[in-house]
């Protein structure tokens, strides 16, 4: 930490000083995007892209009076945003997980089904960020995406094409294995409800009086309700006994819902676009036309 730099003069920093300040400051692990700069304030560094749709998720939910650290100044220099935040002083419920009793993890999962209920009030009917639209999940990533503001009908016929599609070697020197099966396909939602889409522990801070936080919106938009709990799911939480893997479904059922089906379906569908990102050349995510995806690219589809 800077110890020259005085958090009370905040709006009294030019941006360079601020940024100089920010560089010289302690990430909160070496990986991190979060440094910490004083005992009250911390900053994320995030790319000019993605700037002002985290920006506006994270007012979004404050709107909604969610517990979400106050934004403190934004700072911008070349193509690097930074985003000057108060510091919730507790501990993420990853740290914590493991000694948490029964009871505690049931009121932080109260706390969190109430965020949830709030955020899924609010409804879309097309889906993406909150700003640019575009459509930043892990589930909706093959080489050519979807277009911005897609339309519940264009999410689910990408959904659907992943699910059924089967790579042409296995076609020619086997049997068509038919990996999506009828039950397996999320319903084609009729709007988008606003979604934090990664609530992995890691972005659960409990403060020192027991108040849930959430951190971390830069996936926040519109998505199907499922997509939430299918976030959690694929956090890297190793659970290990028995009681701790009851205990993570427990806290799951409390506060998302438990959407266990279409979590394998998404699962299927990334680990397609994984291995196969070109195979959606010649299809078309839109009703009534059949263009190439290039075409569609060039022509801002």
């Amino acid at each position: 930490m800077d110890i020259t730099f005085d958090e009370s003069r905040l709006a009294e920093y030019s941006d360079s000083e601020l940024v100089s300040h920010i560089l010289s400051s302690p990430r909160i692990f070496s990986e991190s995007a979060v440094s910490v700069m004083s005992p009250n304030l911390i900053v994320k560094h995030v790319s000019e892209k993605n700037a002002e749709d985290e920006l506006e998720g994270i007012r979004f939910a404050q709107q909604l009076r969610l517990r979400v650290p106050p934004i403190k100044r934004v700072v911008r220099k070349d193509r690097d945003v930074y985003i000057i935040m108060t510091h919730i002083h507790g501990t993420t419920m990853e740290s914590a997980w493991r000694k948490m009793s029964w009871l505690a993890t049931i009121w932080a999962a109260f706390q969190l089904r109430h965020c949830v209920r709030i955020m899924r009030s609010r409804t879309s009917p097309t889906a993406g960020s909150l700003i640019t639209g575009k459509c930043n999940s892990i589930w909706l990533d093959d080489y050519y995406g979807l277009p911005d503001n897609a339309t519940p009908k264009i999410l689910s016929s990408f959904v659907q094409f992943w699910l059924q599609y089967e790579p042409r070697r296995k076609r020619i020197t086997g049997p068509r294995i038919n990996s999506q099966k009828p039950h397996m396909l999320p319903p084609t939602p009729k709007y988008f409800v606003f979604t934090h889409q990664d609530l992995a522990l890691r972005n659960l801070i409990l403060d020192e009086q027991g108040n849930l936080w959430l951190v971390d919106w830069e996936h926040s938009g519109w998505y199907p309700i499922y997509f939430e709990y299918c976030g959690m799911q694929n956090s890297n939480l190793r659970l290990t006994s028995l009681g701790d893997k009851i205990r993570w479904w427990l806290f799951c059922w409390i506060s998302v819902g438990i959407y266990h089906k279409e979590s394998r379906a998404l699962a299927v569908v990334r680990e397609k676009c994984m291995r196969n990102p070109i195979a959606r050349k010649g299809i078309v995510l839109q009703e009534g036309a059949h263009f190439d995806a290039f075409q569609l690219r060039k022509r801002g589809i």
